[in-house]
Order: structure tokens, then sequence, then C-alpha cells
């Protein structure tokens, strides 16, 4: 308990906003800001064209900014992990063939016979 108590202690307040730093640097956080931004102003300012009050007018433009601001922000985690899941793939298939063919950073010429052959239709195929 005491270890929290002093912890509580040292934080201060520059470390929540420090660490929030954290949240804006990230490029799905800004795309989907930007984007909820956009969306909302629109439907606020469509809102007040069709001579709808100021305060729906804001709600409408805070419900659509939510709205697209959380949908934008799944669909680019979700991208995000796609891509991180191909590149491990890729790395995991790429450090496979590398173990198969006897092959070092240096590289050898094992693997450019064998894609020289696959290539040039005299030798294995690469499919």
């Amino acid at each position: 308990m005491a270890a929290i108590a002093s912890a509580a202690r040292q934080a201060d307040w520059t470390d929540v906003v420090s660490s929030a730093g954290g949240i804006t640097s990230n490029p799905c956080f800004a795309k989907s800001f930007l984007w909820g931004a956009g969306v909302g102003t629109l439907l606020g300012g469509h809102r007040l064209k069709q001579g709808g009050s100021p305060l729906a007018a804001s709600g409408a433009a805070a419900l659509g900014a939510m709205a697209t601001l959380g949908s934008q922000w799944y669909l680019c985690r979700q991208q995000e992990y796609d891509r991180k899941l191909a590149m491990r793939a890729y790395a995991a298939q790429a450090a496979a063939i590398q173990a198969g063919m006897g092959t070092t950073t240096g590289g050898s010429d094992r693997a450019a016979d064998y894609a020289y052959e696959g290539a040039a239709g005299t030798g294995h195929s690469s499919a």
C-alpha cells in the first residue's frame, strides 16, 4: 500500500499530459480525428442550413463526429493489424526459404540460381 501511495505522490500532472502524447502521435488517431471533425462539421452545418436550432445542430455535429471517429479508428486499427500479420507471415516465409536454401546475409549462388532457373523455365518453378 505504501508503494502505491508514494508513487501517487511522485506522479505529476505533466506525466499524464506527456503520456497522452502517445495517443495523439498515433496515425490512426490523427486520421480518425480529422475525419470525425470534418464529418461533424458538415452534419452540423447541414442541420443549421435546414433550419434546425443551434442546439440540434451541435448535437448532430457531436454525434456525427463521435460515430465517424470511432468507426475510422476501428477500421484503421484493423488495417494496421492485418498489415502486421502479413509482415510476420512474409518474414517467416523469407526465413524458411533462407534456411532451406542455406543462404546467409552475404548470399549464395544457390538461391540466385534457383530464381534464375525458375524464371527461365529451365529448372524448378517457383510455384
